[in-house]
């Protein structure tokens, strides 16, 4: 399927039918806090995006997902995954190791959100995946590095 930019693929308040593999473009993984826009999770090429708590819990999810470019996607529903892995237990394994990838991402992001400083979490995403840098908006990284657009030009500034 074929998608615009800035399509919402996730409404807050629905339930995440479908996980999807992108084959081109960007999305952003997102929710509100206080009033602000949080940007939870950024999935390009050859990533998989959705609303992962919603789609396995089946209750309405507090994230929103949408297109930052024009994206080519797949989409796999919530029934047909499950009858996947019911037929073949060597697709349950592959889903069991990218459930323990993700939560290990998750993790990592706990972490550096907690004890690492706002420029060694600007290093570490030039590092893991440049082209957000370059592909994303400011004020989309600043709020997944959980800083602010002042402090991102700061750092931004001393390179």
């Amino acid at each position: 399927m074929s998608r615009p930019k800035n399509h919402i693929i996730l409404k807050q308040g629905q339930v995440c039918n479908y996980l999807y593999f992108v084959e081109k473009g960007l999305l952003r993984l997102f929710y509100f806090q206080e009033g602000k826009d949080i940007s939870d999770y950024f999935a390009t090429e050859n990533s998989l995006i959705g609303g992962i708590d919603s789609f396995f819990s089946r209750k309405p999810s507090n994230k929103i997902i949408e297109t930052l470019e024009a994206s080519k996607l797949l989409a796999i529903s919530f029934d047909d995954l499950e009858n996947l892995f019911a037929k073949h237990h060597d697709l349950e394994r592959v889903g069991r190791l990218l459930s323990v990838g993700a939560f290990l991402t998750m993790q990592d992001r706990l972490f550096a959100i907690q004890f690492r400083t706002a420029t060694q979490r600007y290093n570490d995403l030039i590092e893991s995946s440049p082209s957000i840098i370059q592909r994303v908006s400011l004020g989309h990284i600043a709020s997944f590095l959980g800083i602010t657009q002042v402090t991102l030009s700061r750092i931004r500034g001393q390179k």
